[in-house]
């Protein structure tokens, strides 16, 4: 769900084809507000990618920090640097070698291939964080460990947040805390509050009470988004830098009512197209904006919904080829890797 809020919204974005958001339509909210995806995305790896550490904390072993590294490197880096390649030929700004090979072209330094490429760097900013966080706290138990990591990062963004408000940060600073982990903390810090709250044999909630919780936490999140939707989020961020907050509590709740309910017999939320794109997410989010910006300077198409839809569409295509020649090799071998090894003793 996260990649078709983020892809669809670029496209008639980037397509010039979108309307004003109608109030009476606010409930839609989240496809003018399409951004909203990448603050899924940044939870549910804050989710995923500290697992495997609490899980270490309460057994009283940490995975190993090598193998860490490679599994992570093995997910992102090979389809990363297929389309960062094809990315400097296509567009010849050879200079920018360097910030593609260490994940920093940001912008238009590529193109419309690394307008995207700032929540991938947020992302690797996350993952280097995560072991070493995990090693400060290696004496503590899990739930004091997360209580500690919640308090700390919390203050940490509200200090930024409140500086940023009283003018004490410039703009240069203000970008790159942005579009930084530190920027995006709270939508990190909820995914992984959301393991200690899904523990191994919770109480399910039954299909009509998480519907309607369902139904109140999406309302709730549109109406969140939508001075966003309204002024476009890449504008709305610097007028309210802390609404991802909300945004990600809101995440978070629904989230947890998905992984916490009883299995639906059907869910427009979790079903095999959505679970289709999850698999081919990342592929599609770094082939998405080099298709559109092929689409104008190449076939001259703009403020057309023949465009948008014919970008979404060849997307889809692209990022299933890249999927099955690059991505998913790329994740066998990684998934060759997940068995444990001990990096310390740790008892609790």
């Amino acid at each position: 769900m996260a990649i078709l809020l983020v892809i669809f919204y670029h496209a008639w974005d980037q397509l010039g084809v979108m309307p004003e958001l109608p109030e009476s339509l606010f409930p839609l909210s989240f496809l003018w507000a399409g951004n909203t995806g990448v603050t899924l995305f940044f939870l549910l790896s804050g989710f995923l990618v500290s697992r495997p550490f609490f899980e270490g904390l309460q057994r009283g072993e940490l995975p190993s920090f090598s193998k860490y590294a490679l599994q992570r490197a093995l997910r992102i880096l090979p389809p990363y640097y297929v389309v960062g390649l094809f990315g400097l030929l296509y567009t010849q700004q050879y200079d920018q070698w360097s910030s593609v090979l260490l994940i920093r072209a940001t912008g238009y330094d590529l193109g419309y291939f690394s307008t995207v490429w700032w929540s991938l760097a947020t992302e690797v900013q996350f993952y280097l964080l995560v072991p070493f966080l995990f090693l400060t706290l290696c004496n503590l138990q899990r739930r004091k460990a997360m209580l500690l990591l919640c308090g700390v990062g919390l203050a940490l963004y509200l200090l930024v947040i409140s500086k940023w408000a009283a003018g004490r940060i410039g703009f240069e600073l203000q970008y790159r805390l942005i579009l930084s982990v530190i920027g995006q903390m709270p939508a990190f810090l909820v995914g992984m509050l959301l393991v200690l709250l899904l523990k191994h044999g919770h109480r399910r909630l039954s299909v009509s009470m998480s519907t309607l919780i369902l139904s109140v936490l999406l309302l709730l999140l549109a109406w969140v988004l939508s001075p966003a939707a309204a002024m476009q989020p890449q504008n709305y961020i610097w007028h309210a830098p802390w609404y991802v907050l909300p945004e990600a509590l809101l995440w978070g709740g629904i989230t947890w009512v998905m992984l916490a309910r009883k299995q639906p017999s059907f869910s427009l939320l979790d079903n095999r197209l959505t679970r289709f794109f999850g698999k081919i997410s990342f592929s599609l989010y770094l082939v998405h904006m080099p298709i559109i910006q092929v689409l104008q300077e190449h076939a001259g198409f703009y403020a057309s919904w023949l465009a948008a839809i014919l970008a979404v569409l060849l997307s889809i295509a692209l990022a299933q080829v890249l999927y099955w020649l690059i991505e998913k090799p790329s994740l066998l071998l990684k998934d060759k890797l997940t068995q444990p090894q001990i990096l310390q003793g740790i008892k609790t």
